[in-house]
């Protein structure tokens, strides 16, 4: 009897070794599911954090192509303003030489 009822013992921690091997085993593949969900899931918001940051570095350098144009154009236009400036003076110059020559022609001999 005391032989039977220590095999039964046995039986009955072998029984309860496997359930505990098997709960960890679960508890392992939980683990590795969690830690597998949450590499993907960081990478998906490294993605989108990388797609964001070319989204505002793609906005920054549009914006600076568009305030080199409008630099260039105001360039342009103040030297069309210089230029349009100069022709003015260069034409009232010419015409008060003009003037002065037709009055030394008219007071002359």
């Amino acid at each position: 009897p005391e032989m039977v009822k220590l095999q039964q013992q046995v039986k009955a921690l072998m029984t309860k070794i496997q359930q505990l091997q098997i709960t960890r085993n679960d508890r392992h593949e939980s683990n590795v599911v969690k830690l597998k969900t949450a590499r993907e899931s960081n990478i998906v918001k490294l993605l989108m954090s990388q797609e964001e940051d070319e989204h505002q570095n793609l906005h920054l350098y549009v914006t600076h192509l568009m305030e080199q144009d409008r630099a260039e154009e105001a360039a342009q236009r103040s030297q069309a303003t210089q230029a349009s400036q100069q022709q003015a003076e260069l034409t009232a110059a010419q015409m008060a030489q003009q003037g002065q020559q037709e009055a030394v022609g008219a007071a002359g001999p």
